[in-house]
């Protein structure tokens, strides 16, 4: 879906987890002549025009004060930039977090809000329309929002799970509970059906994340894949994963490069314009020149991502794999000393680098329970009990049904609480099964 190359500066969504690559596969900010344009995970954009009743400038704000009650919404932390209308009237907002594709990698101590500002794009996009850039030395507040915001305005944000999927999860639950304790409140003299409506309600619950998962699977394929020049995974080697081999890799595409890492997780960086990929470094131990790791670079010089040299680049074809990644790209690649005294230590050499996270992610994991969650529906995206009380409250609901004085309802009601169970036991020890057995295992055994 929307694979079309488009000029830049593109401001591209955070990288999030799986079940979540719609936001960062469709989910776009870019100018279309004079008109702001914002494109959601859906695919649907939402168009600003520049000048006469539209745009007229933009404001950036620090980030909040941490006494702010705004201070904790982490989409907020290196700050947000406003498009104002006439009368300072905001049209929209946007919190660079969730447009920098290595929010979950850097830190607001390595990444000032102004350098966020240059490395979104964001700053770029304004210089492009011609507007005026006020770069604000008020904090972003909940006061200037309510201020500023009289009117629509829109908030180009990215939710982990779609707002739909709250309401359908949190109405199912209260009509779960209303239907148990007071059917006649909603049913009133066809009361004796409550219980039915009760179950019918929980399996609703559980039943609309498979849809979401199929919606988000839909919404994430596309042609793109097919236009990719490179693509370059982790070969099977002593201390890898199934798992890992299977899912990371890098992929060069006309506009992008993808990083993926061993849990499935996407984040996306340009390959043109500011903050773009323009060199590979690859740092080597500074007495014994081993290959450490690999930094993509932008063009001033900024770290953009970082992969383990050993996971990616090492064995007997990894000279393979690096000329495939070298041709894709077409940037200049240089070799730079690691001369930090973490860089003696095999395991610690990355620490006092900026992505010092990404190593981890792009290295494969020796806890396969801890891979199993982060990949799990429940453990790792909802992060809730669901797996565990929807079977407690189905079987609840059943039991109700029986003590009652049967009939169609009781009928309908197992019907209802055998689909509840099978939805939450397929989803819970389909994966745990997978993984247990085919995915978090060695991708080779080790001699002897």
């Amino acid at each position: 879906m929307n694979s079309a190359v488009r000029p830049e500066p593109v401001l591209r969504p955070k990288g999030m987890g799986r079940h979540s690559l719609d936001v960062v596969r469709n989910a776009r900010v870019y100018m279309d002549g004079p008109t702001v344009v914002v494109r959601r995970r859906s695919g649907k954009e939402r168009r600003y025009p520049v000048g006469g009743e539209g745009i007229r400038s933009a404001v950036f704000y620090p980030p909040p004060d941490a006494d702010d009650s705004t201070a904790k919404n982490r989409s907020l932390r290196w700050g947000t930039l406003v498009f104002e209308g006439a009368e300072g009237r905001h049209l929209l907002q946007i919190p660079l977090a969730d447009w920098l594709p290595e929010a979950g990698i850097v830190s607001t101590a390595q990444l000032t809000p102004e350098a966020c500002l240059v490395r979104t794009g964001a700053k770029q996009l304004v210089e492009l329309l011609g507007i005026p850039l006020e770069l604000s030395r008020q904090p972003w507040s909940q006061s200037v929002s309510s201020a500023y915001g009289r009117g629509r305005r829109d908030v180009a944000a990215h939710r982990e799970l779609p707002i739909w999927h709250s309401w359908v999860r949190g109405i199912g639950t209260l009509v779960w509970l209303l239907a148990l304790l007071f059917p006649s409140l909603l049913l009133g003299d066809q009361d004796r059906w409550g219980i039915a409506l009760a179950s019918a309600a929980l399996l609703v619950v559980v039943l609309v994340d498979p849809i979401l998962r199929g919606v988000t699977h839909l919404r994430s394929r596309g042609g793109e894949y097919s236009l990719r020049t490179a693509t370059v995974v982790p070969p099977p080697r002593v201390g890898a994963t199934r798992r890992f081999c299977r899912t990371a890799g890098v992929r060069v595409l006309p506009a992008d490069v993808v990083l993926t890492n061993g849990f499935g997780g996407e984040r996306r960086i340009a390959r043109d314009g500011v903050g773009s990929v323009a060199r590979l470094v690859r740092l080597t131990h500074a007495g014994t020149g081993e290959p450490l790791g690999l930094e993509l670079r932008d063009g001033t010089g900024q770290a953009r991502a970082l992969l383990p040299w050993h996971w990616w680049f090492s064995g007997p074809d990894g000279g393979e794999r690096w000329l495939a990644l070298t041709s894709a790209l077409k940037v200049p690649h240089v070799e730079e000393k690691l001369k930090s005294r973490a860089a003696d230590a095999a395991e610690s050499w990355h620490r006092s680098l900026e992505f010092s996270a990404d190593v981890l992610q792009m290295s494969p994991t020796a806890d396969a329970k801890e891979a199993r969650r982060q990949t799990s529906w429940y453990g790792g995206t909802l992060r809730d009990g669901t797996w565990m009380l929807a079977p407690v409250f189905a079987v609840l609901t059943l039991v109700v049904a029986l003590a009652g004085d049967g009939g169609a309802s009781v009928w309908l009601t197992g019907a209802c609480v055998a689909a509840t169970l099978v939805v939450v036991l397929w989803t819970t020890l389909g994966h745990w099964f997978l993984g247990r057995f085919t995915l978090d295992v060695p991708a080779v055994k080790e001699a002897g």
